[in-house]
């Protein structure tokens, strides 16, 4: 037992602690009986945190993406990217790197999402669907972050005119997708949530898209 504690201890270490952050500060897996479990819930909940940890809380998402920032950089697959749907208009559009993600002068570089204890971190039933008007934790107030499978990554609008989309590409066709609805805040006010989505690649789980206009189109 000694031995397998030590070995622990030295991975976490080595991750650069990550994932010790991310048990401090996003909640801990549970038992029944309410005792700290000792695996993790699932191989999907343990990453989400560490990504939470490492590039959402206490940090500037849109800051790390625009600056390809190397605490996010190591999320990100080299043969895939990443790409950000966000609406100019009444269109949602699919931006990559060279378009600067379609960033523009509004875009909030500043603002953080404080890290905590109180951030609860759900998978969510498969036939549930975000709507923008689910409840905050009854007891912390705040959103919670929900994730779930799917097969869908939504489309790319190619045709403005005719209003006419096609399928995105993926270098993975056959890979497991996750999404994870993360609170979206504009001038620190909580406007809704934002998805991404998550990849599982040959090294990983790596981000792949994030949704920005959820309920803007």
């Amino acid at each position: 037992m000694k031995t397998k504690m030590i070995a622990l201890t030295l991975s976490v270490m080595m991750a650069g602690g990550s994932v010790l952050y991310a048990q401090r500060h996003i909640g801990h897996a549970k038992t029944a009986n309410g005792k700290l479990a000792s695996k993790p819930a699932d191989e999907f909940n343990v990453f989400l945190r560490t990504f939470l940890a490492d590039c959402f809380f206490d940090v500037n998402f849109n800051s790390l993406l625009a600056n390809n920032d190397k605490r996010l950089a190591k999320y990100i697959d080299s043969q895939m990217d990443v790409r950000r749907y966000g609406s100019p208009g009444a269109l949602v559009m699919l931006y990559a790197r060279k378009d600067n993600f379609g960033f523009h002068e509004y875009t909030d570089y500043t603002f953080k999402v404080k890290g905590g204890k109180g951030w609860k971190v759900k998978g969510m039933p498969q036939d549930w669907e975000i709507t923008g008007e689910e409840q905050p934790d009854a007891i912390t107030g705040l959103p919670v972050i929900y994730y779930k499978p799917t097969t869908d990554i939504p489309e790319e609008m190619v045709d403005m005119e005719n209003l006419i989309t096609r399928p995105v590409e993926l270098p993975y066709p056959k890979a497991k997708i996750m999404v994870a609805y993360l609170p979206q805040y504009f001038n620190g006010e909580y406007t809704g949530p934002r998805a991404f989505y998550f990849i599982k690649t040959p090294s990983g789980w790596k981000l792949a898209f994030v949704y920005d206009s959820l309920f803007s189109a």
